[in-house]
């Protein structure tokens, strides 16, 4: 009919509406940066400078000798300290630039939202950096890398770490399982994640859960994970195998643009860091398919 209006004619008339705030992205929250030798304070106590930080190890087991029967004489060891050397040769950043009226007329400040997103792709790569130490790893390497982890290579890690005499029996919690995201539900169908709750069930909630656990050592699973040639490099380590070091941690930084002759704001996050294998004999790789 020549006088019907119909979605087509109406639609200019039609508003749209903004939701004044932003999603933000995730980023793999897995980490396990608590869970290995943090010697940042090692630049602390020197005022925050150096580029390598020196980690000394225990060389080698003690013999335990018998006392001379006649005359009481004894075996005098030399023990010998290996040292480690760290480089914080890690230089990380995160940029971006808020351009033109947009920061003045946009609902949410993208720069409110940048710090935070920024600061965690930088945590994320530095689990990652830490991941990719897998081979320093000498404890037998568990898993042939064609299918999921089971009994057999997890309790094998485990085994590994008894031979190397590891304390991992009586103190389970110095040890960390790392393993691929892909490997949570294979592991929870065969039953064998245990969970800790911290806290009694709220009315409408439920109690708040540690890390899960294998056996009594925790368990993370991460995306970070090293892949290559169609195997997730998974590891059970002890908190002395991997050692990390932040000279600068993440940080941002704020800069307007008007000396460049531009109405933008420029917005970074950096940090600067390094990673290391310290003991690798504390190590084992899990080997899982991709």
């Amino acid at each position: 009919m020549a006088n019907e209006l119909t979605n087509t004619e109406l639609d200019p008339l039609v508003p749209e509406n903004w939701r004044p705030r932003l999603v933000e992205r995730f980023y793999d929250s897995q980490s396990f940066t608590g869970r290995v030798l943090n010697v940042t304070g090692d630049y602390q106590d020197h005022g925050g400078k150096g580029d390598i930080a020196n980690i000394s190890v225990e060389g080698f087991d003690l013999t335990v000798n018998d006392v001379g029967a006649t005359d009481g004489s004894l075996t005098v060891q030399t023990q010998t300290i290996s040292n480690i050397a760290m480089n914080v040769n890690k230089w990380k950043e995160v940029t971006m630039e808020v351009i033109g009226k947009t920061r003045k007329q946009a609902f949410d400040l993208w720069e409110k939202q940048f710090p935070i997103s920024a600061g965690n792709a930088i945590r994320q790569k530095m689990a990652s950096d830490l991941l990719a130490e897998y081979s320093n790893a000498t404890l037998t390497a568990q898993g042939d890398g064609t299918g999921n982890a089971g009994e057999d290579e997890l309790l094998g890690a485990i085994q590994q770490h008894i031979t190397g005499k590891g304390p991992i029996m009586e103190s389970p919690d110095e040890y960390t399982f790392v393993l691929a995201e892909n490997q949570y539900a294979p592991l929870k169908k065969l039953r064998l994640l245990d969970y800790e709750r911290t806290g009694e069930a709220g009315e409408g909630g439920a109690a708040s859960i540690k890390l899960p656990r294998l056996w009594n050592i925790p368990v993370v699973f991460s995306t970070q994970v090293a892949s290559s040639g169609g195997i997730r490099y998974g590891l059970l380590f002890h908190n002395t195998a991997l050692a990390w070091a932040a000279q600068q941690n993440v940080e941002p930084r704020f800069t307007d643009r008007l000396a460049a002759a531009k109405l933008g704001y420029l917005m970074n996050v950096s940090a600067l860091y390094g990673v290391k294998t310290v003991v690798a004999g504390r190590m084992c790789q899990i080997k899982t398919k991709a």
